[in-house]
């Protein structure tokens, strides 16, 4: 097994997200700048993501972060049941220190691809992700782009260990 490990500061990062059934769904992801929440349309639900959080505490839950959240996104997804939620959680915010994410290769195993540090962003990158790890795994050839996500760059503070 392949252990990754990274120097981080002291505050973890984290962000909250829960679902919603709603009659009528978003088409696609939408960013909501002003509410600082991401909805994005799963079936017959859409899920809300939002909050960046500092806590040493990674797995502390906040009711009323949620709440926050609901009373921000609310006014642009009226047709949502916003009273049934469901999938309430919090997790970790993988963050770089240039914002950047990490996608490529893993320093001295060039075997493992990495697609991580999208910040608040994941969501909203997925499909790019996707794709640029899809044609580092199969092209001979990487694309240009890639190397402005090379975890190389963060090398320095990016460890591998086998274990």
């Amino acid at each position: 097994m392949l252990r990754w490990t990274a120097r981080r500061s002291a505050a973890r990062r984290k962000g909250y997200s829960f679902a919603v059934p709603a009659e009528v769904l978003p088409r696609r992801l939408i960013h909501l700048g002003s509410a600082k929440s991401v909805l994005t349309p799963l079936g017959q639900q859409v899920r809300v993501a939002g909050t960046m959080e500092f806590d040493l505490d990674a797995d502390r839950f906040r009711q009323h972060r949620v709440e926050a959240i609901v009373a921000a996104a609310r006014p642009y997804l009226p047709a949502a049941d916003w009273d049934r939620r469901e999938q309430e959680w919090v997790g970790p915010r993988p963050m770089t220190p240039d914002g950047l994410p990490l996608i490529g290769a893993l320093p001295g195993h060039p075997g493992v691809l990495l697609a991580t540090g999208h910040n608040m962003l994941g969501l909203m990158l997925a499909p790019a992700t996707g794709r640029l790890v899809a044609d580092l795994a199969t092209r001979p050839d990487p694309p240009a782009r890639a190397a402005l996500f090379a975890p190389s760059r963060a090398a320095r503070r990016v460890r591998a260990t086998a274990r």
